[in-house]
């Protein structure tokens, strides 16, 4: 098995290891069902928006990944400070 360099950073699964693989769970099937399924990017469920941030920046900082994204709650706007 290959292992992707492309990363989405969610937030979401409130920081329970089993909350945060449902997150992961759905998010996926949300992606196969839009088209990605067998070219799908690792997706990682952090928690918090600024946990989410955090491993975002540091996904982002190193230079073996393709592509980092990520996915936050739009209720209210984010500084990151």
């Amino acid at each position: 098995m290959v292992k992707s360099n492309k990363y989405i950073y969610l937030e979401g699964g409130g920081g329970a290891k089993d909350l945060m693989l449902r997150c992961e769970k759905a998010f996926r099937l949300l992606l196969e069902k839009a088209g990605f399924k067998g070219k799908m990017p690792r997706l990682v469920a952090s928690g918090g928006r600024s946990q989410t941030f955090s491993d975002f920046k540091t996904a982002h900082s190193d230079t073996k990944n393709q592509f980092v994204a990520m996915l936050i709650d739009s209720e209210e706007p984010f500084d990151p400070g």
